[in-house]
């Protein structure tokens, strides 16, 4: 029998040894090469998508929030009337206080934030379109009901200068009871916003888990 570790020894050093190790190393470069473009892909893909979740959720969360903001920030403007500290002693509206200057003092410091809030909710509805483009017209809906609210407010604040109503598209009835916010569960205007609102919530909220 041949001593096989010295044949091996011999066959390493010789020149066929060093052309097959040359071959091996050839194929597991080009092997390896398509294998680490791979990997690198597939760990871009990943990057990508991770870095897209976090885009949206950052975009729901501040779209979910501007209505947030439109819903909290109309209450006071609907509910005006101010208590004193006994349920016996008088009450009286705001408008009853400041008179004539009701729009200056009261409802356009406050429509201001309300107006802020609206301009972000469409400018966060739009960016959030390239992910979700319903997200636009379920934004808009709380839009309408926020130029709707205007419309009134501008209407009762002439009425209360002038005493004069000029029938237009709602009712003098209708008017005050947009502007001025219900307690017996018909509260049109309110319940119009607060399922505008939810409708936003329930769309996005699954898009921040």
């Amino acid at each position: 029998m041949a001593d096989w570790p010295q044949a091996v020894g011999e066959w390493l050093g010789s020149d066929e040894a060093a052309n097959f190790a040359k071959i091996l190393r050839d194929i597991v470069i080009a092997f390896c090469a398509p294998l680490g473009i791979f990997i690198s892909y597939k760990g871009l893909v990943a990057w990508r998508k991770q870095l897209r979740g976090t885009s949206e959720h950052e975009q729901a969360r501040n779209t979910l929030l501007a209505a947030y903001m439109i819903r909290e920030q109309i209450k006071p403007i609907r509910n005006r009337i101010k208590t004193y500290s006994t349920p016996d002693e008088e009450t009286e509206s705001i408008e009853d206080r400041i008179g004539p200057n009701l729009e200056k003092y009261f409802f356009e410091p406050l429509w201001k934030e309300v107006l802020e809030s609206t301009n972000e909710l469409r400018l966060e509805s739009l960016k959030g379109s390239v992910y979700w483009p319903e997200i636009e017209d379920k934004s808009n809906h709380v839009v309408d009901i926020v130029q709707e609210l205007w419309s009134a407010i501008i209407v009762f604040v002439e009425y209360k200068k002038t005493g004069e109503f000029s029938p237009g598209r709602f009712s003098l009835a209708e008017v005050h009871d947009m502007v001025n916010e219900r307690g017996d569960g018909n509260d049109v205007l309110g319940n119009k916003l607060e399922a505008a609102v939810t409708d936003i919530q329930e769309y996005l909220q699954p898009k921040l888990h």
